[in-house]
């Protein structure tokens, strides 16, 4: 493994992005394990380039566009939710005719049968 202090913080930044060799990975783990000090330097860098990622991804969100998607999907399904509230409306009325005309019509039938 190189020796030189920029090489090795380099590989260091490639191994906690995850763009090493399988042999550079194995030079950035025997480094590490040479002390502790080596350990915590991967570590604090891996820390590091999390957030920034984080920080980066953060910064690609755009709010606003964001926020008016999800008041357009909620105005959507309030119309939905309105226009079935309708037909559920509609056909409750329906349902109530139905059960009216229903009892007449089967004391009708049954006194048509028993008659005849």
């Amino acid at each position: 493994m190189k020796d030189n202090k920029f090489d090795i913080e380099e590989l260091v930044i490639r191994y906690c992005e995850g763009n090493v060799s399988e042999s550079e990975k194995c030079d950035v783990e025997n480094w590490m394990s040479e002390s502790e000090e080596n350990s915590e330097i991967v570590r604090k860098m891996y820390t590091l380039i999390l957030a920034t990622d984080t920080s980066i991804v953060c910064d690609k969100i755009d709010v606003d566009a964001a926020w008016m998607r999800m008041k357009e999907s909620i105005d959507t399904c309030a119309a939905e939710s309105k226009k079935n509230k309708k037909k559920r409306g509609w056909m409750l009325w329906m349902q109530r005719v139905a059960a009216v005309l229903f009892l007449p019509l089967l004391i009708g039938t049954y006194l048509l049968y028993e008659v005849i």
